[in-house]
């Protein structure tokens, strides 16, 4: 099968196989007392993300999101897409899969809005086979910037689990205010926190965007190394 996209043809034949997975994660939010504790940190990656959201309607199956991302690291650039399809069942059925930067670029024109983040990961320790394919528990901090290029003390924290967790471990970064609550539990006060959040101040826009740059472009490195 080849999919044309202007003047690229890309075969899904030759693609990277995909990687198919059930997610399941938490989803948190700390106010960081200071943020220069970022420097102390040393996994990180850049990331640019776009996505589609499709609902639930009567004329599909299921709702979900379609979403491609570029990432940066020290071992170089990588493009992929994301299918995220939802049900009522606790998580999300996930398929992943690496994508050519021209596929991303036409999937970034699609869209009205994005994010470009810094995600920094912390291993968590003694918690090994809680984590997805047996694997440890590991912090997930995404890092976002304002207009004028500081530091949005809010940081969303993901973390990924095999299972449900009886005891939440205890997040290592000091902070100010915390929403652990979940989707569904959180008071008004703090639904409306998240939202403001996830539709307003962690939002990219087109003309907002110069995409993720390279290590050497200073322009996204402020406080945080």
């Amino acid at each position: 099968m080849r999919t044309w996209f202007g003047e690229l043809f890309y075969s899904l034949e030759e693609a990277t196989p995909a990687q198919v997975t059930r997610e399941k994660e938490y989803m948190f939010f700390f106010h960081l007392s200071d943020t220069s504790v970022l420097d102390s940190l040393t996994t990180k990656s850049k990331q640019e993300q776009w996505q589609i959201l499709i609902p639930k309607s009567e004329e599909n199956l299921r709702g979900g999101i379609i979403r491609v991302r570029k990432e940066v690291t020290d071992m170089g650039v990588t493009y992929t897409q994301t299918h995220k399809l939802w049900d009522s069942e606790p998580g999300k059925d996930e398929i992943e899969l690496e994508i050519p930067q021209q596929v991303f670029e036409a999937h970034r024109m699609l869209c009205a809005r994005g994010q470009v983040k810094t995600r920094y990961t912390i291993p968590i320790d003694g918690t090994l086979g809680l984590g997805p394919k047996g694997a440890g528990l590991c912090w997930e901090v995404d890092v976002f910037r304002d207009l004028q290029g500081e530091i949005i003390p809010w940081v969303k924290v993901d973390l990924e689990v095999k299972e449900a967790l009886d005891t939440i471990p205890k997040f290592p970064l000091e902070h100010t205010h915390a929403i652990m609550h979940q989707r569904g539990e959180r008071s008004e006060t703090e639904e409306a926190q998240v939202r403001k959040l996830l539709d307003e101040l962690y939002v990219t826009h087109h003309q907002e965007s110069n995409h993720v740059p390279n290590d050497s472009d200073s322009s996204t490195e402020n406080t945080s190394a």
